[in-house]
């Protein structure tokens, strides 16, 4: 289930389910092979790739999993989905868009799993375990949280085989703490703020009219006699999917990080420089935060210390530190480290929002690797290398000079 970051809010990124179970879905899927039934989070990341399409049809971009993976690679299904989709939306030239990294990271999840087949174990961890007697279901789920902008456009790729036809069902964004409220308050009917259909973005308050209308007619155009019948007669279509509702429950959004005692400030402060970095590199990485500290008028932003003791979603402090930075130091030793969960995503997520902006910079402050071997979007940017001893305390002068 994505959690998608637009601006300053967050949206749970629900799916339109028009068979049983009728209502809001997550993207979902099941194992193809005997390795992803020995590790079903394979299954789950390639239905995740597979189902939801992120593109900027002004940019001619498409937002992927994998920026690093060769067109050579590409899955064939993948693909065959973006073909489908062209077919029926000419617009979305998604067979040439360019490719560019999405900026998500997976969320921490309450339950692990142990797989057994034959001699071969696999555990399985930071997940969500789902069974219900509705539909016969035992899932593995996951939380994506994502970045975009207002000009990104969500699609649904999922596609009939048989029919050789795109899903098309209406993606809807729901801001998280408005649909948990509702849940806890017992709602059975879920609106959301807005929602995208056919390649174009709608107010929520359109949802209903639209259902009447497009999705309906689409819905009698291909699927069988008794689906239809179900659909039509189903007098709430906006109720939650049942695995939808337990992981909407059971979800807490991250809160809070390890805290550090030394130069503590409250979160809700804006920065003019974001600090990123892994945690092998944190003790580098603090020296940097002092440096820039004791040298700018804002103190920069730096997870350990600016959300120490907060107490609301700190996802959502660092999606609003990213907007209001104008330089990004990404700090590594090795390359590997960037491509670590938070790091990728706030590199990624920091890219996206500034690319454009002359202002904006992003600094790759890094040692013991060529960088050349940085992974995309950072290869873009100039890095700055750094050694021991005084060779660092030098780039640090360096670094200052680039971000002022």
């Amino acid at each position: 289930m994505p959690v998608i970051s637009v601006g300053k809010r967050s949206y749970y990124c629900l799916f339109f389910r028009d068979i049983f179970p009728i209502g809001w879905n997550i993207a979902n899927g099941a194992c193809d092979t005997r390795n992803e039934l020995l590790d079903p989070l394979q299954a789950l990341e390639r239905e995740f790739a597979e189902e939801l399409g992120v593109v900027n049809p002004d940019k001619r971009t498409r937002y992927v999993l994998n920026p690093e993976e060769h067109p050579a690679l590409d899955r064939a299904e993948f693909v065959n989905y973006r073909r489908l989709w062209q077919k029926q939306f000419p617009r979305f030239d998604l067979l040439n868009f360019r490719s560019e990294g999405l900026a998500f990271t997976w969320e921490h999840g309450p339950d692990q799993v142990t797989v057994r087949t034959g001699r071969r174990t696999n555990k399985l961890t930071d997940c969500f375990v789902n069974i219900n007697t509705l539909d016969f279901g035992i899932e593995l789920d996951r939380i994506a949280r994502i970045a975009v902008t207002d000009d990104e456009v969500l699609c649904d790729l999922d596609v009939n085989d048989k029919k050789d036809r795109v899903l098309n069902r209406p993606v809807g964004l729901f801001d998280v703490e408005r649909l948990q409220k509702e849940l806890r308050d017992g709602n059975g009917r879920f609106i959301p703020d807005k929602f995208f259909h056919s390649g174009k973005v709608f107010d929520g308050s359109k949802l209903e009219q639209r259902v009447k209308g497009a999705v309906t007619e689409d819905v009698r155009s291909w699927r069988r006699s008794q689906e239809i019948a179900d659909f039509e007669e189903t007098s709430n279509k906006f109720d939650l999917c049942p695995v939808t509702r337990s992981l909407v429950r059971r979800h807490k959004p991250e809160t809070g990080v390890a805290p550090s005692q030394k130069g503590r400030m409250g979160p809700g402060k804006q920065s003019d420089v974001f600090i990123s970095f892994a945690e092998p590199d944190g003790a580098r990485a603090y020296k940097v935060f002092e440096f820039v500290k004791g040298r700018s008028s804002r103190p920069p932003f730096f997870a350990p210390v600016t959300l120490a003791g907060c107490s609301g979603r700190w996802g959502d402090a660092i999606d609003s530190a990213l907007q209001s930075a104008t330089s990004l130091i990404a700090i590594a030793s090795k390359s590997e480290n960037l491509e670590r969960g938070w790091v990728r995503y706030e590199t990624r997520a920091f890219h996206q929002l500034h690319g454009a902006d002359e202002d904006a910079r992003i600094i790759p402050f890094i040692s013991g690797f060529n960088p050349l071997e940085l992974p995309m979007p950072l290869r873009l940017y100039q890095a700055l290398q750094w050694g021991k001893g005084k060779k660092f305390d030098a780039a640090l002068e360096q670094l200052w000079n680039r971000i002022s």
